[in-house]
């Protein structure tokens, strides 16, 4: 597989990795809209975040993204880098919460949103060396995992990191996803602790996230 690594493209790049984000982690959705609204919400929140931005592709084939904040420069999609696509990615934002607010079937798909956000907003309170870089996203889609592709993303960001004189980063990460990835990496795992992603005030909610999941943090040295 010839992976390219190149910088993430607002116009080229954001509805491929939004199609990506739902498929790997929101296809359950009861509706289609629904699952692109949340994954739409969730991509941009973190690549709003993100002070470098950057996909892994094979040809003209998004095969995943990546996103870090340094601590140190403007966000890539803020008004200082382009007032225009700043302008963008806040609309779409809160038009996809919007969104889940008003379409049937998409309560609890919003529910889980805001109580995702402000579970790992606790878990930023918890990291050991918060001044360093956070890598914020990190997804591969399902076709193109096992291949290399998330480490040749991990090692950019690394090599990145290095380069502008960083000697450590950390991520944030739950049981939910695949944790065992950074451990194949080698980072060391800093927190292991309980947390509750279920939404027991909605009747019927029987999603398979309504349990008590590990919430991870993972570091490692450069």
């Amino acid at each position: 597989m010839a992976v390219t690594i190149r910088h993430f493209e607002w116009g080229r790049d954001l509805w491929p990795a939004v199609d990506l984000v739902y498929k790997v982690w929101f296809a359950d959705s009861q509706s289609t809209l629904v699952g692109k609204l949340s994954a739409c919400n969730f991509l941009v929140h973190y690549l709003r975040q993100g002070t470098t931005l950057k996909v892994a592709c094979e040809g003209d084939t998004l095969l995943g993204i990546m996103a870090y904040n340094n601590k140190r420069d403007v966000p890539v999609l803020s008004h200082k880098r382009s007032w225009w696509v700043a302008a963008q990615a806040a609309f779409l934002e809160q038009g996809c919460k919007i969104g889940l607010y008003l379409l049937p079937h998409s309560a609890v798909p919003r529910l889980f949103n805001e109580k995702f956000f402000a579970c790992y907003q606790r878990m930023r309170a918890l990291v050991r060396n918060a001044k360093d870089p956070e890598l914020l996203l990190l997804l591969v889609g399902e076709a193109a995992q096992g291949k290399g592709v998330g480490r040749a993303l991990m090692a950019a960001a690394e090599d990145d990191l290095r380069a502008q004189g960083f000697g450590s980063y950390y991520l944030l990460t739950d049981s939910s996803c695949n944790w065992f990835f950074y451990e194949l990496m080698g980072m060391t795992k800093d927190l292991d602790v309980a947390m509750n992603f279920g939404i027991p005030h909605v009747k019927g909610y029987e999603h398979y996230l309504n349990m008590y999941l590990r919430a991870l943090i993972y570091s490692r040295l450069l």
